[in-house]
């Protein structure tokens, strides 16, 4: 209901939701047992509820100061004291660890490798994941595909090797937010993947004459005579087409049913 609503200043909310979805796709790749699979969900969807105890200035300064990064990382903290003892051991370790990494360079304790919870790891990978892709600053935001790709490249070290990589395969060439221009000349977002045919995912079309409830939602791979001709930078297209296709309010991160 959040992801799909108007507030356009709430965007602890919707990163906190795209968190979530983002992990659970990751656990049903994993296969996780239900128990642990809603345990992963909750923890994604609380892991940074202490951030509500931090100044926004703070939260959304790029290059923080020595005083403003220690206030930062202690968010996780923060977020231990709002939840008590209200959920489960291992929705507290995902609101404590999601920021540690597997090379030791995280926070706020420097745990590496097996130290650190499995569910942590899980939400670290979805949590960098919308991040780069969906920054405070649109000029800073990178594709689905370039996300990826800078997280498996440049930060590998940082993740879960076996949880990235299933991340990756579940997410597909073109993962659900990425900006493309079809065959036939227009613009879309991905909204979807097609298990089984990655190449012909689902897509919300750029109509500006449309309102936006009423948009095409084009399946791929029942189109077949439509296809993907490139990927699109958002930096690169006119504010108003973002705003059409803005991946806060209609991106489902979810893969489609395979059809029988």
């Amino acid at each position: 209901m959040l992801i799909a609503s108007r507030k356009r200043d709430d965007a602890t909310h919707q990163h906190s939701l795209n968190v979530m979805i983002l992990t659970m796709i990751l656990a049903k790749g994993l296969n996780l047992k239900r128990e642990v699979f809603e345990a992963a969900g909750m923890g994604a969807l609380l892991h940074d509820i202490g951030a509500r105890r931090i100044n926004p200035i703070v939260l959304r300064t790029k290059e923080r100061s020595r005083p403003e990064e220690s206030l930062y990382r202690m968010h996780g903290e923060y977020g231990l004291q709002i939840v008590g003892k209200h959920v489960p051991a291992p929705v507290c370790a995902i609101i404590r660890e999601h920021h540690e990494a597997m090379d030791g360079s995280g926070f706020p304790a420097g745990r590496k490798g097996p130290d650190i919870n499995p569910l942590a790891r899980m939400v670290a990978i979805a949590n960098r994941y919308d991040n780069l892709c969906n920054p405070h600053s649109l000029v800073e935001a990178l594709t689905p595909a370039e996300a990826l790709s800078q997280m498996y490249a440049r930060e590998a070290a940082h993740f879960d090797p076996f949880m990235l990589s299933v991340f990756i395969k579940e997410l597909g060439i073109y993962p659900p937010g990425s900006f493309v221009r079809l065959s036939t000349g227009s613009i879309a977002i991905v909204v979807a993947v097609t298990p089984g045919n990655t190449l012909r995912p689902t897509v919300l079309v750029y109509e500006p004459g449309v309102p936006r409830r009423d948009a095409l939602v084009l399946s791929l791979a029942d189109a077949r005579e439509v296809a993907i001709d490139t990927v699109l930078k958002p930096r690169a297209l006119p504010r108003e087409v973002v705003d059409y296709l803005n991946p806060r309010m209609n991106l489902a991160y979810f893969a489609q049913r395979a059809r029988r």
